[in-house]
């Protein structure tokens, strides 16, 4: 068993034994055994802008190492690539799996 398993294992069985809690020990308390139902969450107007210019980053970054990993391998082997068309077919692939999703 590795240190920190044996550790943890150890926190675990003398936090009650020794009443840990009583002396200024910190605990998680009781864990829920159940998930959360999904909700959306609530999203104020003003931080809508924050969330675009997030989103809108991301999708710079996406788009970048798409075409960086498909140049890379075009140069590779030997071929070129049209960005454009890497791009589309970028698109079609989400589109496609968002319908698979549904």
């Amino acid at each position: 068993m590795p240190a920190t398993a044996a550790a943890l294992v150890l926190g675990i069985v003398a936090t009650p034994l020794l009443g840990l809690e009583g002396h200024g020990v910190s605990t998680v308390g009781e864990v829920p055994t159940t998930f959360p139902l999904p909700e959306l969450p609530s999203v104020s107007v003003s931080d809508l802008s924050r969330i675009a210019f997030g989103a809108a980053g991301i999708v710079f970054l996406a788009l970048a190492e798409s075409i960086g990993a498909a140049r890379s391998l075009a140069t590779r082997g030997g071929y070129t690539i049209d960005p454009d068309q890497e791009l589309v077919a970028l698109g079609v692939r989400i589109a496609a799996l968002k319908r698979a999703a549904l």
